[in-house]
C-alpha cells in the first residue's frame, strides 16, 4: 500500500442514512491513533453561503464561530475549555472558511494526540458538494444498511414530539433519497476519494473491510480498529440510542425486519425504495399487492413527508441549519 505523505491533511466525512452505522464507523476509525473524529456537528451548513476561498471579513468571522460554539453538544468530548471566538478567530493565520474548520477541528484532534480530524454527520451526505468546495481533498465514506432494518431502527430510535415526522414512509424515501445522492456525487468524486460499504459485509468481515478503509485513507491498518467499543466507552455520544456502540460488534440484529416488520410495512417499503434495495442487492420479497387501504395510507404519508422536506428547505435557507434543534430547545423547557 502507497502512503500519501499529505493524508492527515485531507478530512474524513462519514455519512450515510441515519441508523446505518455511521456511529460505529465513527469509532471503527477513531480508534486508530492518528485519527480523531468528534461528535456530529451540523454546523457546516453555515459556511456554505460564503465564497469557500475567501477569507471573512473578522467580524463576520467572530459571528460565525460564536455560532458555532452553540453547538454544546459537539463540544461534549472537548477538553478545558473552548476558547473565546474572538480569540480563536485572531490566532487564526487567514479566516478562510477552509482554515476556520479545519483549525478547529484540528484542535480538537490534537486533544487526543491524533493528526487527523474526521466528520460523522450523516445529513452531510446531502451537502457532499459544497463541502468539496471548501476541503477538494475531502474523502468520504459512504455506509449503506438495509432500508428496512433501518426503518425499523429508526422507529425505534426517535420517538417523542421532536420527531414528530417519524413514519415508515419518512425512513424508506429518506433511506433512498441519501443513497441516491451519495451515490451521484460519489461518481463523480471517483474511487479515490469516494468510498461504499454495506453494514452488513462490514459487519461479518470486520478485520477484511477495516483494511479496505485503511487503504482508502492511505493509512496503515491498526489492531485497535478491530475493538471499536472500546473507544466507544470513553466517548460521550455512545450513550443513547448508540449504547449499542459499547459492545462488540455483531451481527445479530441483521435482517431483523423480517422478524419485527409487518407485512404492510414492508409493500409500504419496497414500493417506495424498491428500486434502491435492488440496487445495493438487498433481498426483495415476493409480497401481495398493496391494498386500495394501504395505497391512501401510502399517499398521506407522501404528502407529508413533502410538505416537511420542502418546510424544512426553506427554514435552511432563511439560515437555520439545523431545524430540529428548534424543536429540541421546545421541548426542554
Amino acid at each position: 500500500m502507497e502512503f500519501d505523505a499529505q493524508a492527515k491533511d485531507d478530512p474524513i466525512f462519514i455519512v450515510g442514512a441515519p441508523r446505518s452505522g455511521t456511529t460505529l464507523l465513527r469509532y471503527i476509525i477513531t480508534s486508530h491513533p492518528r485519527i480523531f473524529i468528534p461528535p456530529e456537528s451540523y454546523f457546516l451548513p453555515r459556511f456554505f453561503s460564503f465564497d469557500p476561498q475567501k477569507p471573512l471579513v473578522q467580524k463576520k468571522a467572530i459571528e460565525v464561530v460564536s455560532s458555532i460554539w452553540k453547538y454544546t453538544s459537539f463540544f461534549s468530548d472537548w477538553k478545558g475549555p473552548v476558547p473565546a471566538p474572538d480569540s480563536f478567530v485572531s490566532a487564526l493565520p487567514d479566516t478562510r472558511p477552509a482554515t476556520i474548520i479545519n483549525t478547529l477541528y484540528t484542535c480538537y484532534t490534537n486533544q487526543y494526540g491524533a493528526m487527523r480530524w474526521g466528520d460523522k454527520t450523516p445529513i452531510y451526505v446531502e451537502k457532499m458538494d459544497e463541502i468539496v468546495e471548501i476541503f477538494p481533498g475531502a474523502k468520504f465514506i459512504h455506509i449503506i444498511r438495509d432500508g428496512r432494518d433501518v426503518a425499523l431502527s429508526m422507529k425505534k430510535s426517535y420517538k417523542g414530539f421532536r420527531f414528530f415526522y417519524m413514519d415508515e414512509y419518512y425512513a424508506a424515501a429518506t433511506w433512498r433519497d441519501r443513497i441516491t445522492k451519495a451515490k451521484e456525487v460519489g461518481s463523480k468524486l471517483g474511487s479515490g476519494r469516494y468510498l461504499e460499504i454495506r453494514y452488513e459485509d462490514l459487519l461479518f468481515s470486520l478485520e477484511e473491510y477495516i483494511y479496505k478503509i485503511c487503504e482508502f485513507l492511505k493509512e496503515r491498518y491498526h489492531p485497535a480498529m478491530k475493538e471499536p467499543h472500546l473507544t466507544a466507552a470513553s466517548f460521550h455520544h455512545s450513550k443513547g440510542i448508540h449504547a449499542s456502540t459499547r459492545l462488540p460488534p455483531t451481527t445479530s440484529r441483521i435482517g431483523i425486519w423480517q422478524q419485527e416488520m409487518s407485512q404492510a410495512d414492508q409493500r409500504l417499503f419496497q414500493s417506495v425504495a424498491g428500486e434502491t434495495l435492488k440496487q445495493n442487492n438487498y433481498e426483495m420479497v415476493d409480497l401481495r399487492k398493496i391494498t386500495l387501504r394501504e395505497k391512501f395510507w401510502k399517499i398521506s404519508l407522501a404528502m407529508k413527508f413533502n410538505t416537511l422536506t420542502a418546510s424544512r428547505n426553506a427554514i435552511q435557507k432563511a439560515g437555520i441549519v439545523h431545524p430540529t434543534a428548534i424543536i429540541e430547545k421546545i421541548t426542554k423547557k
